[in-house]
């Protein structure tokens, strides 16, 4: 009689049932069990001295445990086992989650990265996902980095290099000297690109640059939340110039910030498509990271810049507390579309363009579609819609606004009305 894990058997006809609990049992000639204990655990703490279990349950530990992390990773690559990681705090340099197959079990875990990485141009994040891993599942992860005392801007807090199949639980983030969550695709081969990153809610404080930032990639993201000072975007999808990088597509439940920026850094990509239920955008929100980031927008940020992608679809958007526009489209976009554009409080001290959403630059092909737009204009100088050159294509459903004028340089239709003419509608 063989029992395995997880599974119950019986004696045929015996009326037996038996559940197994990690154990098989192997009837042998002389009708006795010999039991084998199987596990479908290995814990990180037997590879770390005893002495510094309670320190690092205490939080209070400064042992290098990264050594013992790999040596215990390499036990579950490929097993579909369990990594374990008791509660408490890991005392960490750079940890990789290599290899594929198995779960990484971190409830109650925090990863403080040790001092003193040098701004060398490289990446040096708390955890890496590289090229290789695949059908990874981890838990919730807290991640504590060095913001005051490491250089450059590259040590994240959790980096996903070309895997795939990774998921994570919610990530939060405080003092990183780069992003929380950090991807990266390139289409130079197959196996370089970043497919399939399932995570929960993102979100972080005292950030040196974003809470999310895509630079080419895949991925579903529960939301994102800024949970204080962050330096330079929420949200930041932008493939990096020059180098082959994957268009980005992402499906994300919720944004709530101050500054998101769906672009490409390279002319040559264009990303694919952007899927976001809800946006909630406040400029009471903005503040630049302690050291600051040298490049914080500050108080005239845009809310939302979009360029250079082929869909954006946001269920809803609210903006509020922006002294310019809010919402700024530049080149090479193809269809935005947006439930309920709600503007508050905003575009009321810029005074070149006095609108809430500006088509910067020469308008393309692209159609903007909103189904309603509410909001109040802060005086009768100002509009809703306006394009700096050209004319913006636009299909406008209901529009609730007051205090100014709906848009000029428009073509399409507001309220089933077909725009005509370059003036003021």
């Amino acid at each position: 009689m063989d029992l395995r894990f997880g599974k119950i058997s019986a004696a045929k006809g015996s009326g037996l049932a038996i559940m197994s609990i990690g154990l098989t049992l192997t009837a042998t000639a002389s009708h006795c069990a010999v039991a084998q204990v199987e596990s479908d655990v290995v814990s990180v703490l037997t590879y770390i001295p005893v002495a510094q279990h309670a320190a690092i349950r205490a939080g209070t530990s400064r042992f290098d445990v990264t050594s013992a992390i790999h040596a215990a990773r390499d036990k579950v690559q490929g097993t579909g086992k369990t990594l374990l990681f008791s509660p408490g705090t890991y005392y960490v340099g750079e940890v990789i989650f290599s290899g594929s197959n198995y779960r990484i079990g971190t409830e109650g875990v925090t990863f403080r990265q040790k001092p003193g990485l040098a701004g060398d141009g490289g990446t040096h994040p708390i955890i890496s996902f590289p090229l290789d891993a695949n059908s990874i599942r981890a838990g919730n992860v807290r991640l504590i980095g060095n913001i005051a005392t490491d250089r450059g801007e590259y040590s994240h807090g959790i980096a996903v290099f070309s895997a795939d199949n990774i998921t994570i639980g919610d990530i939060y983030g405080e003092n990183i000297r780069g992003d929380v969550l950090y991807t990266y695709g390139r289409v130079t081969s197959e196996a370089e690109q970043q497919r399939n990153l399932v995570t929960g809610v993102v979100s972080g404080r005292n950030i040196y640059r974003c809470i999310v930032a895509m630079a080419g990639g895949d991925a579903k993201i529960a939301g994102i939340v800024q949970d204080g000072p962050v330096g330079y975007r929420d949200f930041d999808a932008e493939p990096n110039n020059g180098g082959a990088y994957q268009p980005v597509t992402a499906q994300i439940g919720f944004i709530r910030g101050s500054v998101v920026q769906i672009t490409s850094d390279d002319p040559k990509i264009i990303n694919a498509d952007f899927r976001i239920d809800r946006v909630d955008l406040d400029g009471r929100r903005i503040a630049n990271s302690t050291p600051n980031y040298p490049g914080h927008s500050g108080a005239n940020a845009i809310a939302l810049s979009i360029n250079r992608v082929a869909s954006v679809r946001i269920g809803e958007l609210n903006v509020q507390n922006y002294p310019s526009y809010p919402v700024a489209l530049f080149d090479r976009w193809q269809s935005v579309r947006i439930g309920t554009l709600d503007f508050r409080n905003s575009n009321t001290l810029e005074t070149t363009y006095k609108t809430i959403v500006l088509q910067h630059g020469m308008a393309g092909e692209g159609l903007l579609t909103i189904d309603r737009i509410v909001g109040r204009l802060a005086d009768s100088s100002r509009m809703v819609l306006r394009s700096d050159e050209g004319l913006l294509k636009v299909e406008i459903g209901q529009m609730e606004t007051s205090g100014g004028a709906r848009g000029v340089y428009l073509s399409g239709r507001i309220g089933g009305v077909r725009l005509k003419g370059k003036g003021f509608h």
